[in-house]
């Protein structure tokens, strides 16, 4: 046989070996690239979702004594004796003498299904500057609390006005 068959021949194995047994490991080869580019831009995105959530945590820092008055303003939890407490406190420091506390009902606003909405009645007594006062120191405080309602009773002689409030605060 002659230099050049043997020559041809073995370029044709190479060329048939190349095509049948390199080929497809370059394609996966090349796959593994492209899986491994799609997972770097991946992991890149990633990197720079979580700068931002670290930046926009930063900057929620700043803001923490606004952030923990709306949780005072709508606390997470209902805590009724925390409410009925305040309320008491509240009304004696105004001159008022809190003769009682109706039973709360409890409803959910239609337009924000995740916010209560806590419903009291409540009756006080005695005069009317210190009803005043008492109004003013419900608007002034950290928790969002609305007056329903204000009826009264007029006194007998010498003696107290009566108030019967109705009261909502909201939760979550």
């Amino acid at each position: 046989m002659s230099r050049t068959l043997i020559t041809a021949i073995c370029l044709g194995l190479t060329l048939i070996l190349g095509i049948f047994f390199l080929w497809p490991k370059y394609q996966s080869f090349k796959n593994l690239q492209l899986q491994l580019k799609n997972k770097e831009i991946e992991f890149r995105y990633q990197d720079e979702y979580y700068q931002e959530l670290f930046s926009l945590s930063e900057k929620l820092k700043e803001f923490e004594t606004e952030l923990s008055n709306i949780d005072s303003a709508l606390p997470s939890n209902l805590s009724l004796p925390s409410l009925y407490n305040f309320l008491q406190k509240t009304s004696s420091e105004n001159g008022l003498i809190l003769n009682s506390i109706g039973s709360f009902s409890l409803s959910r606003l239609p337009e924000r299904t995740n916010i209560q909405l806590i419903s009291i009645p409540i009756e006080v007594s005695g005069s009317y500057p210190s009803l005043k006062n008492f109004l003013k120191a419900l608007e002034k405080s950290t928790r969002i609390i609305e007056v329903d309602g204000i009826s009264f009773s007029s006194p007998e002689e010498r003696e107290l006005f009566g108030f019967k409030l109705g009261v909502k605060t909201h939760s979550y």
